[in-house]
């Protein structure tokens, strides 16, 4: 099950983000070249409203 969900893909190992700001748009960089989005931007703000309600 869990097979179809993660692989290695979706592992940044490199990562270079300081802060939250730029692992969003790290994250959402990654989503939009794997396919899973059309509009990296549109996932940050997703990203930071969702954070908002924490």
């Amino acid at each position: 099950m869990y097979n179809n969900i993660f692989n290695e893909k979706h592992i940044i190992l490199d990562s270079t983000a300081k802060t939250k700001e730029e692992t969003f748009l790290e994250l959402a960089q990654l989503a939009e070249n794997l396919g899973y989005v059309s509009d990296r931007n549109k996932l940050v703000k997703g990203f930071e409203a969702r954070e908002k309600e924490s």
